[in-house]
């Protein structure tokens, strides 16, 4: 089977070292026969001695084809999508596999907006949440090409594409929106020189042009294993991998994947989606590591289910809970999380919590319990592979709970546009985040 191993890094930031990094352990692999094409677009940082974006085709250890193509601008849609266009058009495959490779944020695109559209200020490491146990990990961290600061600038193109949203917002809430004071922005793709990202509405819209023809996609970044995110993606790959924690700047073991690929060509989705999993833990358990780490592979067929076995949990906390914010915060504390910030949640553990607490003799709810037997088999049905170190209730699939969200009101807004959030996914999981959100 002819497969094209698709890698989308975008290396205009802190990450470019690593980006070089990946690349030789491509090319390591010096025997990757006639079925596997490794296709690579690579845009470099400023700070690096070539600062333009290269397009590289690897076989066997070599380049085979070594194109420049200019400057770039990762955070536009469109680069990726003419990506894509060209290495499937001119290397027509029996599989493709997509791998998008930068800094990630997982499902929060929370956008501070000034009433004069001017752009958005960045901030330091430490208000933009970022994890501090180390400081080169594939999430937002700062740049010395920007003064240290957080590669957070969008371009004027990106406030204007999000006009609607602000006069949707202002007319629901009957005046101009406020800026607030602590906001985190989430994105991928990061780009610096453009100062521009891709946010989980694009990237849906990209993926879109390709239904049908991918098969996996993987995300080399960090916190992006969420389920509004895979929800996202859900019509247009069979299988997505990713992190629910942080990733360490190396990212994955390239090596050791496409070797498996060589060796194994008729290999299925599932069993290299196992690989790519089982590759990356077993590569930092050799090195020593004791960071936090997740990686898991989920089936996106499956994604339907769980989002109405969802729908129909929250529905009965709803209907059964008087006190959503008190009772739910309560149990959450209890959860695994991911990276420093009180945001991001195990699915499979918020829900093991929550039925054991609904179980017990003064809370009893037989409908929350049934609803949330029906929900952990949905998520264990989807999920093909995950492994960890150090988080022992990371199940494969996060979720961003609303208890202690600092989301402005305008970036709940745009993430209520999210398809997990609207009447085709799951709207009562949407309500019952905004009640967890809520003191009264």
């Amino acid at each position: 089977m002819k497969t094209n191993f698709m890698v989308f890094i975008a290396g205009d930031n802190n990450l470019d070292m690593a980006g070089q990094n990946d690349i030789k352990e491509m090319l390591a692999v010096e025997e990757t026969g006639d079925d596997i094409n490794i296709i690579v677009q690579y845009d470099q940082s400023e700070m690096s001695e070539s600062a333009t974006t290269k397009r590289y085709v690897i076989q066997d250890g070599k380049k085979i084809v070594n194109m420049d193509i200019g400057e770039t601008n990762t955070g536009d849609v469109n680069t990726l999508r003419d990506f894509l266009t060209w290495g499937m058009e001119n290397y027509p495959a029996d599989r493709n596999i997509v791998i998008l490779w930068n800094h990630g944020g997982g499902a929060s695109d929370d956008l501070p907006w000034y009433s004069n559209n001017t752009g958005i200020p960045a901030r330091s490491i430490e208000r933009a949440g970022v994890s501090r146990r180390t400081g080169n990990i594939r999430a937002l961290t700062p740049n010395p090409a920007l003064g240290n600061e957080p590669s957070l600038f969008p371009q004027p193109l990106r406030l204007k594409r999000l006009g609607g949203l602000i006069e949707e917002y202002q007319k629901e809430m009957g005046g101009p929106a406020e800026s607030p004071d602590e906001n985190i922005t989430r994105s991928i793709l990061l780009d610096d020189d453009s100062r521009d990202f891709v946010d989980n509405l694009e990237l849906k819209d990209v993926f879109s042009d390709f239904e049908g023809k991918i098969d996996i996609i993987g995300f080399d970044a960090c916190l992006m294993n969420m389920m509004e995110v895979a929800y996202q993606l859900k019509d247009s790959a069979k299988v997505i991998v990713g992190s629910e924690e942080t990733e360490p700047g190396a990212g994955w073991d390239y090596e050791a994947i496409l070797r498996y690929l060589a060796e194994n060509p008729e290999a299925d989705n599932d069993d290299i989606s196992r690989k790519i999993v089982s590759s990356y833990i077993d590569f930092y358990k050799k090195s020593g590591s004791e960071e936090g780490l997740t990686l898991s592979s989920i089936r996106t067929d499956a994604l339907a289910h769980v989002a109405e076995c969802m729908n129909s949990f929250a529905y009965a906390v709803l209907q059964h809970e008087p006190n959503i914010f008190k009772t739910l915060r309560n149990i959450v504390d209890d959860v695994e999380y991911f990276s420093d910030e009180d945001l991001y949640f195990d699915l499979f553990h918020f829900v093991t919590l929550t039925k054991a607490y609904y179980s017990e003799e003064e809370h009893f709810q037989e409908d929350i319990r049934k609803a949330a037997d029906e929900l952990l088999e949905a998520i264990e049905a989807s999920v093909i592979e995950n492994k960890t170190i150090r988080h022992d209730n990371a199940h494969g699939i996060s979720v961003y709970l609303g208890t202690y969200a600092r989301m402005s009101p305008l970036a709940m807004n745009i993430f209520s546009k999210l398809d997990i959030n609207g009447e085709k996914g799951a709207p009562y999981w949407y309500e019952l985040f905004q009640a967890m959100g809520r003191r009264h």
